[in-house]
């Protein structure tokens, strides 16, 4: 008889536990307003600024507007440009703060990548398996850079690694696994 209770009020409590992140993502995703600007999807970070959500054209070469609607852009949001396989090149403005995690992720073409000094946090992953990443001459002595932002350093590197001199940047989790 207990353990039919037992397995009645964990069952009860699986229920209610269910619902309640169900409830937190569409009261969270109700309050956020997105915008369409041409190719750009974006919204509202603060009285001032946007963050980019997305990009729905199909250009080889992009330069992401310091502006959109008289707000400035001071994000690229997580997977903003996930999967743009026909992307080749991104200039990314000075008016951007910080770059999300995958935000370029799965951009197969893409090897030319322009990030500014403006730039204070860049996610992990940010750029995982675009064409840039996959360059192995890119890499020098198991670290990835772009411009002056420490992207990822390899699994396998040992010993002391020196950042550079000049760094502004270490992305999320870039020395994750370096045992």
């Amino acid at each position: 008889m207990k353990t039919k209770k037992f397995l009645s009020l964990l069952l009860a409590v699986i229920m209610v536990l269910s619902v309640i992140p169900m409830t937190g993502i569409t009261a969270f995703a109700d309050a956020m307003e997105y915008e369409t600007y041409g190719e750009w999807e974006y919204y509202q970070t603060g009285a001032n600024s946007v963050a980019i959500l997305g990009y729905t054209g199909k250009k080889a070469a992009v330069t992401i507007p310091s502006k959109i609607k008289g707000y400035t852009v001071t994000s690229i949001d997580y997977g903003a440009f996930e999967g743009c396989t026909s992307l080749k090149s991104i200039v990314i403005p000075n008016s951007v703060k910080s770059i999300g995690s995958f935000a370029f992720r799965d951009c197969a073409s893409l090897t030319s990548i322009s990030i500014p000094d403006s730039v204070t946090s860049i996610g992990s992953n940010a750029f995982y398996k675009t064409a840039y990443y996959n360059t192995e001459s890119n890499w020098k002595n198991g670290v990835l850079y772009i411009g002056k932002h420490l992207i990822e350093a390899k699994k396998n590197i040992n010993g002391k690694y020196a950042i550079k001199s000049g760094t502004k940047t270490i992305a999320s989790y870039a020395f994750e696994g370096c045992t």
